[in-house]
């Protein structure tokens, strides 16, 4: 698990008066998959993340919406956060976070006014980043929180293992971890985040370039032994 406090949720003026904790799952349980649907190399794949499709996935996650709940009614923070909201990063606010003009002029006012007004600062805050969600009544019902965890989470970005390394007799691998050959095809080797065999703890930059310093190796040395 992963959770990090951000003092500014974005890089427009909204976004840089609005805090956020963030919290997502590192080492998931759940599997996804990617399907062929013809025989076309040029027809994309279908791929299914399937998202907390393991149990213990969404209870990992409603216990961090809580852990984070619980730090903002802290006397250490209780003091400086005016009126805390759930909020996830979709829809509107999704949008938003592309570097763009109309998305500057469209929330330099509004910045501008829920600093002024006090009053018109609650409302959006209920309204525009919380989908009109309290967070006292997710706390208060396990499956009122559950179904918000389920419509609002969200992938981070880092997929792999699609093609996941090993053994040749195991039906669900599909690279050799030696040689980084498809198994049961000549002329095709793989190197990439796909054939990671499990999902790394955090973003999976690092350890592709150390996947791919490895593989390299391994293939110069396959090719000098034939």
């Amino acid at each position: 698990m992963f959770m990090v406090a951000v003092a500014k949720s974005a890089w427009h003026p909204l976004g840089r008066q609005i805090g956020t904790y963030l919290a997502w799952i590192n080492k998931a349980y759940s599997r996804g998959s990617v399907s062929l649907v013809s025989g076309d190399p040029r027809i994309a794949p279908t791929a299914s993340f399937n998202f907390l499709a393991d149990h213990r996935d969404l209870q990992r996650l409603k216990s961090a919406f809580r852990l984070m709940a619980q730090l903002v009614s802290t006397a250490a923070l209780r003091n400086v956060i005016e009126y805390p909201v759930p909020s996830s990063y979709g829809g509107f606010a999704k949008a938003l976070g592309r570097r763009t003009l109309r998305n500057f002029l469209l929330t330099a006012p509004v910045s501008v006014a829920i600093d002024a007004l006090p009053g018109l600062r609650r409302q959006f805050l209920h309204k525009g980043v919380a989908g009109g969600a309290a967070l006292e009544a997710l706390l208060a019902d396990d499956n009122v929180l559950e179904e918000h965890v389920r419509s609002n989470a969200v992938g981070q970005w880092h997929a792999c293992g699609t093609c996941r390394m090993g053994l040749a007799d195991d039906r669900y691998t599909v690279v050799d971890p030696s040689t980084a050959r498809v198994h049961g095809l000549d002329g095709l080797r793989i190197v990439d985040a796909s054939v990671m065999p499990t999902a790394p703890r955090a973003n999976i930059n690092l350890p592709t370039i150390m996947l791919a310093e490895r593989m390299s190796d391994l293939i110069i040395a396959d090719l000098r032994s034939n």
